[in-house]
């Protein structure tokens, strides 16, 4: 790595040197290139150097791009393609500059080879110098931005600092991981997600250990043939993506598992009838935590030899959590309230949205937007996003609590649950359900659904509606997008 992250600095664009603020487009497929360009990008810029992902660049508005202090997009000095993309890549880029841009200029490079609208980059490094100066960074200075999911809304992208990867290496990678140079990491969650980024390259550098990078769509099929075939000893998904596992393989082959000491699950809540019927058919514990893009990675975790299914942990040595009412004031346990964190990876705040920074960042403590209970023994248990929760005949409903009973159907696979009005204005639950595979859809399965949520909570707390759909709108991290059910209810 010290001989080729500077020959890959040697092979950018001419104009991009030490210290210069610079946009860098990153495309997908993910491979290890990104590790590289983060690399160069926390050695070699002062300020700011932006990891983007140009499927999304198009969609974000103006005032969420990359700008200098003058306002002006910075000049997008590189964008790293597969060959087989460069030209679509290169046409979508000049599209969108003469549209908003129109003074910018841009240049695409491909990693393996030359095409009509890119120059190779192998060819530069091949006659580059592998010495280069760090540029004199502190561990306060603004390393790299990462974009948020957009699970609420439009992207914000997240201003972290040099300091933030080392401390997660740290107090999570090493805390509550223990990952060490003997272990393989295999993060189906990609780089471009917080999650991802440490699962995948923070905390295997950190330690020394491999790390498998794949560029593939994680579908169950491929993520079962990487584990096969690589027996990696630390697997990291999302709680979607371990249902999508269970439902499409009634038995995790036994070489997938041979060296898997550990699974790791994040990005939304691990639901209890999932975790357990994990642990039933692969035998290896999984631990489920909370992290943020605000935060860059886990704060609040099981761990192993500590783990209580159907909750998020507890807090992660090095940070400091507190649960508030509106009014700012701290709960006592066993009531439900705002999270809110504190610790060293915290950002700095949002680009160009000092209103939502200012929301959000508040001294010290970031606002996570999650709503949890605490209890007696220290666990916290999730109970949905602040904005997500419903208030139905005056008392507050936690749409997660409803999903997790859902869930216990056996022919259901995912399910979320939003807040809709009736005639009268009044808000009550409504379950968006997708079924397994071959299940046909019936009054009868949807009167059965009702009635089990019946069975197992308060009368008031059961879906008023179950609505059938295919699938449920996810962000590219695999969170719901919860505003977009919202829509359909209202439509």
């Amino acid at each position: 790595i010290s001989r080729y992250v500077p020959q890959l600095f040697r092979g950018l664009p001419r104009n991009v040197y030490p210290g210069k603020r610079d946009a860098w487009l990153r495309t997908l497929p993910v491979t290890p290139s990104i590790i590289e360009i983060l690399l160069v990008c926390c050695m070699t810029v002062y300020t700011v150097g932006v990891l983007w992902f140009w499927r999304g660049l198009s969609n974000l508005p103006c005032s969420q791009h990359p700008q200098t202090e003058t306002g002006q997009l910075c000049m997008v000095s590189v964008v790293v393609a597969a060959r087989n993309e460069a030209e679509s890549i290169g046409s979508c880029i000049q599209a969108l500059l003469h549209q908003t841009y129109p003074q910018a200029s841009y240049e695409v490079i491909v990693v393996d080879e030359r095409s009509a609208l890119s120059t190779s980059l192998s060819g530069r490094m091949a006659e580059a110098s592998n010495e280069l100066t760090a540029w004199p960074t502190t561990s306060e200075d603004i390393a790299f931005w990462l974009y948020t999911s957009g699970s609420t809304g439009t992207p914000k992208g997240v201003m972290h600092r040099h300091q933030a990867l080392i401390y997660t290496a740290v107090l999570f990678g090493q805390s509550v991981l223990k990952v060490s140079s003997e272990d393989v990491t295999f993060s189906a969650a990609k780089m471009h997600f917080a999650y991802g980024l440490g699962n995948a390259m923070t905390f295997p550098f950190y330690a020394g250990a491999t790390s498998i990078v794949t560029g593939h769509r994680p579908t169950a099929e491929h993520i079962v043939a990487c584990l096969c075939e690589y027996q990696p000893t630390l697997f990291f998904a999302v709680p979607t993506l371990y249902a999508q596992l269970l439902t499409a393989f009634e038995e995790i082959p036994k070489v997938a598992l041979a060296r898997l000491r550990l699974c790791v699950s994040a990005g939304e809540a691990l639901p209890e009838e999932v975790a357990r019927r994990w642990v039933d058919r692969c035998g290896i514990d999984i631990i489920d935590g909370l992290g943020t893009t605000e935060m860059l990675q886990t704060f609040l975790s099981n761990r192993p030899g500590e783990i209580r299914f159907g909750t998020s942990g507890k807090p992660v040595p090095g940070y400091t959590l507190r649960l508030v009412d509106r009014t700012g004031a701290k709960v006592a346990r066993g009531n439900v309230g705002a999270l809110e964190v504190k610790g060293k990876s915290a950002a700095v705040g949002y680009w160009n949205q000092p209103a939502k920074t200012q929301e959000t960042f508040v001294g010290e403590w970031v606002r996570t937007g999650d709503q949890y209970v605490e209890d007696d023994e220290g666990f916290y248990h999730y109970r949905g996003r602040r904005d997500d929760m419903l208030k139905v005949g005056g008392i507050w409903v936690s749409p997660t609590e409803v999903e997790s009973v859902l869930l216990r159907h056996p022919q259901v696979a995912d399910v979320a649950v939003v807040g809709r009005r009736t005639r009268e204005g009044l808000e009550k639950p409504c379950a968006y359900v997708v079924l397994k595979d071959n299940i046909e859809v019936s009054t009868q399965l949807k009167d059965d659904l009702k009635a089990l949520t019946r069975s197992q909570l308060a009368i008031y707390k059961y879906p008023r509606w179950i609505k059938f759909i295919d699938q449920l709108p996810r962000t590219s991290t695999g969170k719901i997008q919860r505003y977009r059910l919202h829509d359909m209810c209202r439509e």
